[in-house]
């Protein structure tokens, strides 16, 4: 087993160091945590089971007592956070992302409990639990591995000195720059208070709702929030309405002044792991640096860049569901 955990924590760090954009470290990153806590359970369990029966039996009802409660527990965290969205946000259903997974462990849970209590299930009932238990675990799984890998990334240090400094814009309200979004700005002037060399480039397009385009409301607040920036120091990059496009015409803004450089981009720290996927496509040299967002917005905000991910990466996903697919298919016919 220690060997398995060698290899496992060596295959991590190496894809880690070599490259650290992909989403093929999240499927490592997650069987790295699942095989150590995988471990930890076999280290546990020998104690266990050398005491008495009557202890045992204790730790064995409350290991599937505990496992609903905690999801349950989980449950309500989700609509306690959808139910403070919604007053702060507004009524839209893309603040009740994070709460449609409580919504789901709920109903698994109570599935579970379900067929725990009725004995005389049909082999088709059990498959269909099982069938559906998976995809649920793959997508809880990838969820945890996700988010978890994702915060690990946030954090990795800068070890370079960079050419530009890229803000992605978010959306304006009218003309005005609302936190979110100020706070990108504010991040990347922190930035480049270290890298004074480096030009800022305020990246965002002018969307159907806005009054003027995300590139100069972002550049007009910086300038007013900050007096050590004179307007030589900024680019202005107005044509992008997705994360995609801001690369994508920033990079030729950027391959008209520098044939090689090096760069940041700021945007929101739930946001940075997916940007730097796009980043990559885009074969831009550097990493993200993420500002600060309202706690309360997290969970869903990291939820909208779950799914955005799963989007990005599909084809894994839908291979994953046909294979899964397939095995159950053999069970119903073997035992059906």
């Amino acid at each position: 087993m220690l060997s398995i955990t060698v290899v496992l924590v060596a295959l991590f760090v190496l894809v880690y160091w070599l490259e650290p954009r992909r989403f093929l470290n999240v499927y490592i990153f997650g069987a790295v945590f699942g095989w150590c806590s995988l471990l930890l359970l076999v280290w546990v369990l020998p104690d266990i089971m050398s005491e008495s029966p009557i202890i045992f039996q204790f730790y064995y009802v409350l290991l599937f007592a505990i496992l609903p409660f905690i999801l349950l527990s989980i449950s309500l965290v989700t609509f306690f956070n959808g139910k403070v969205l919604l007053e702060k946000e507004g009524r839209r259903p893309r603040n009740l992302l994070f709460s449609a997974i409580g919504v789901i462990i709920l109903v698994m849970v109570i599935w579970f409990l379900y067929n725990s209590i009725i004995q005389d299930l049909s082999n088709a009932d059990e498959i269909l639990f099982l069938y559906v238990a998976g995809l649920v675990s793959y997508g809880l799984y990838l969820f945890t591995s996700t988010t978890l890998y994702a915060i690990l990334y946030h954090y990795r240090p800068i070890r370079y000195t960079p050419d530009f400094i890229i803000v992605l814009g978010s959306g304006l309200i009218g003309k005005k720059v609302p936190p979110l979004l100020a706070s990108r700005i504010n991040q990347a002037v922190a930035e480049w208070r270290k890298y004074p060399a480096a030009t800022i480039i305020m990246s965002g397009g002018q969307g159907a709702d806005e009054l003027t385009s995300e590139a100069e409301a972002m550049r007009d607040y910086a300038l007013e929030h900050h007096a050590d920036l004179t307007p030589e120091m900024i680019l202005s990059e107005n044509q992008s309405t997705t994360t995609y496009e801001n690369f994508l015409y920033s990079k030729r803004l950027m391959d008209k002044l520098k044939s090689r450089y090096r760069i940041i981009f700021v945007t929101n720290n739930f946001h940075v792991f997916r940007a730097s996927l796009y980043a990559k496509k885009m074969k831009l040299n550097g990493q993200g640096v993420g500002s600060k967002t309202a706690t309360y917005y997290l969970a869903n905000a990291f939820t909208r860049e779950f799914i955005g991910l799963l989007v990005m990466t599909k084809k894994v996903h839908i291979a994953f569901l046909i294979m899964w697919t397939f095995i159950m298919a053999i069970l119903f016919r073997a035992y059906v």
